[in-house]
């Protein structure tokens, strides 16, 4: 099966200038918690619930006054729509990450896959309990950390 037969494909993007209250109303409407981040057509990062509570609202920021572009994630892990879904499971396992973009082979975004999609949709029950227990492993702390 490919990661286009399960993507979602309406994602819901924003520009790096919308304040961290407008992306969490957005998510809000949407029942997700995750944005991917456009500045026009190029996706230049991606936005979690867990990125405004945790990097911003913990820190005292007003998040009516804070803006996406400097809490956003820039490294963005994608695959083409046209893979497996056991090759987007390897790369959310490499990356530790619960969520992948999906691009077209214009480079455009075409949607997003989650663990949850996975779970659901993938043909073998082990390619979800590695990618799960991957994903689900705590990251090494950094050195001096």
């Amino acid at each position: 099966m490919l990661v286009k037969d399960i993507m979602t494909k309406d994602v819901g993007g924003i520009v790096p200038e919308t304040t961290l209250k407008e992306a969490a109303h957005k998510m809000e409407s949407l029942g997700v918690g995750f944005l991917p981040v456009c500045d026009g057509e190029r996706l230049t990062g991606v936005i979690t619930d867990r990125d405004i509570v945790v990097r911003a609202v913990a820190e005292g920021k007003d998040p009516s006054k804070e803006t996406v572009k400097n809490y956003m994630s820039p490294e963005i892990v994608w695959c083409f729509e046209d893979q497996k879904i056991t090759e987007a499971a390897r790369m959310m396992e490499k990356k530790k990450v619960r969520r992948i973009l999906v691009m077209n082979h214009q480079k455009l975004l075409a949607g997003v896959v989650s663990l949850g999609d996975i779970a659901v949709y993938a043909e073998e029950p082990d390619t979800t309990s590695e990618l799960v227990t991957e994903v689900s492993r705590p990251a090494q702390p950094k050195r001096g950390a």
